[in-house]
């Protein structure tokens, strides 16, 4: 916490990032940002005072990627949810 406090920063917010998954099956998918938002809360709910995070949800399947947003925040304590863009 030095490192930040040396940066002057109060809260970090965290997040999982790359969305390499973003081109996994449903089921895939769905694991993959289950296991990152179960992590990133654990460790955001162990250093609250100065970390908060964001989930990574499935962009490719809008309706599982609704449902992920939604545990995250009222659940897990996330802030909301970072987006990948990908080139092809």
């Amino acid at each position: 916490m030095k490192s930040l406090d040396d940066r002057g920063i109060d809260i970090q917010v965290l997040s999982i990032n790359g969305f390499w998954f973003y081109g996994a099956d449903r089921e895939l998918a769905a694991k993959i940002v289950k296991v990152q938002d179960e992590k990133l809360s654990e460790w955001c709910k162990a250093h609250s005072d100065r970390y908060v995070a964001l989930s990574s949800v499935a962009l490719q399947f809008p309706d599982l990627a609704a449902e992920q947003l939604e545990h995250a925040v009222k659940v897990l304590g996330a802030r909301g949810a970072a987006i990948g863009v990908t080139s092809r």
